[in-house]
């Protein structure tokens, strides 16, 4: 994370971390060897393969879920480079114990498409990183937060060994395998081999990328070497993600019971915030908030490519404009020269949205009013869809955010626990409990460095049926009073 932004009109305080730093060769260490590795299937693709489609797969079904069809061995990373990196990224907890062995898969997935008589496939690239002295009653699927819709900002292509690219999803991607747990680290399909665009923010898509590595988990490795149970953490987007997850098992599916999700520094706002930020009168424009520009962008497009069929995703916005976001949008990864880009767009985001889309999307995002009509009607539901509601059957959610976050500030935060405790009110016996911890020194970003050896904890308690670990701080104001939602009315 390296960059956060503020606004005081309409606390839209979403951003994420971002980069496109790609592997680096000959990062090997001879003394490891990742042919102990009990795996599943001969992983004998290159690298630069795994993001290459391969020819004649089968066409796609939901039995399809899961399957493998690229595997590459990446890298050996010692204890020793592992505690260094994270060092240089500012992790603050204990060191860890595992050398690991890196691998680069890709798997095939269901994506989300509103046309589509069949259910549409789609493919995922992930990191598998297999820790030495593994433990064994549970895995992690970790899930990043965002770094743009183009194929160039592909997470899984980053360095892990290089601690100064001050990537959030490296720390967690280091921390947790560095501590024993087997961890996947999908990217959301979407990225490379010819499909849709990733869906941001849209939960479903985002959610078939996360439970398919289950899946994937499943053909990697043999019956006997996988842990029985899975939990699933992530950061940011990552923390929509996971939240997403939760209500989806029960019709979805995971190939392995799931025990827990760990969302932090948690983006669970309701998405009309991306209808109303289009509105000029609330004030948001390319200046004092580009990075929400950005990310209204990256909502309506993906949901426009995947919904309504590729090329759908610019009908929103001016004719004079789309190819300019087109460009913007496929080329351009979420980093600290994006801002410049939006800026070159247009003064607020009116000047880049088509005037009959905005001018009633936003009235019913903002007011409630002429909701009944298209295109208000048609995103109105998908704003709803895309924060859906908390099972109270399903698996127990950590709730860690920092109170020194100004991306997603800590009243934007307490919509969110709102939100989940409305969803879990009234259930008799919920397994779906809600621990909601505070730092009160961490921001957006260093939540993960601060307090990830926490998640760790609490899902080795989750594995083992015990306690909460003890340091959960609460969430709460500086004089111990609570933060009131800042989410304009209705909250969906």
């Amino acid at each position: 994370m390296r960059k956060a932004y503020a606004l005081l009109t309409l606390p839209l305080l979403l951003a994420i971390g971002c980069g496109d730093d790609t592997a680096a060769p000959g990062d090997m260490a001879p003394d490891l060897s990742h042919t102990v590795d009990p795996l599943a299937i001969a992983c004998t693709d290159s690298v630069d393969s795994v993001y290459q489609l391969p020819a004649n797969l089968p066409a796609f079904d939901p039995s399809h879920r899961g399957d493998i069809i690229r595997c590459a061995f990446d890298r050996a990373l010692p204890a020793a480079t592992v505690n260094t990196a994270l060092t240089t990224l500012g992790y603050t907890g204990p060191a860890v114990h595992s050398d690991l062995n890196v691998y680069r898969i890709a798997y095939r997935t269901e994506r989300v498409q509103g046309s589509a008589s069949a259910a549409p496939g789609g493919v995922s690239s992930a990191l598998v990183l297999m820790p030495s002295n593994h433990r064994t009653d549970a895995y992690v699927v970790t899930a990043h937060g965002t770094v743009g819709l183009a194929d160039s900002c592909v997470p899984s292509k980053f360095n892990l060994a290089d601690g100064t690219t001050g990537e959030d999803a490296q720390v967690f991607d280091l921390a947790l395998p560095g501590d024993g747990w087997i961890t996947i680290a999908p990217d959301y399909a979407g990225f490379g081999y010819g499909g849709p665009v990733s869906g941001w923010s849209l939960a479903e898509d985002e959610a078939h990328s996360l439970l398919d590595a289950t899946r994937a988990m499943k053909n990697f490795l043999q019956p006997t070497a996988l842990p029985p149970k899975v939990a699933f953490m992530g950061h940011s987007q990552g923390a929509h993600a996971v939240l997403s997850v939760q209500p989806l098992i029960a019709t979805y599916g995971s190939a392995s019971p799931v025990i827990g999700v760990a969302p932090m520094g948690v983006l669970w706002v309701s998405d009309r915030s991306w209808g109303a930020s289009i509105d000029p009168p609330i004030g948001i424009t390319t200046s004092n908030a580009p990075y929400v520009v950005a990310y209204s962008m990256y909502y309506f497009y993906s949901h426009g490519e995947l919904y309504d069929g590729p090329g759908h995703g610019l009908d929103m916005f001016k004719a004079s404009q789309r190819d300019a976001v087109k460009t913007l949008l496929t080329t351009s990864c979420d980093d600290n020269a994006l801002a410049g880009k939006i800026q070159a767009l247009g003064a607020q985001p009116s000047d880049i949205y088509d005037d009959p889309f905005w001018m009633p999307v936003a009235n019913c995002m903002i007011f409630n009013a002429g909701c009944a009509t298209d295109p208000a009607k048609t995103w109105l539901a998908r704003a709803k869809a895309d924060r859906p509601a908390i099972d109270p059957a399903g698996p127990p959610i950590l709730f860690w955010h920092g109170l020194q976050d100004t991306t997603i500030s800590p009243g934007r935060a307490q919509c969110g626990i709102d939100k989940i405790e409305t969803d879990l009110a009234g259930a008799a016996n919920p397994t779906a409990t809600l621990t909601v911890c505070g730092d009160p020194g961490a921001t957006h970003s260093s939540i993960v460095r601060r307090d990830i050896d926490y998640v760790s904890q609490w899902i080795a308690a989750r594995a083992a049926g015990m306690p909460n670990p003890a340091g959960c701080g609460p969430f709460a104001a500086a004089d111990g009073g609570t933060f009131t939602c800042t989410e304009p009315p209705p909250n969906d």
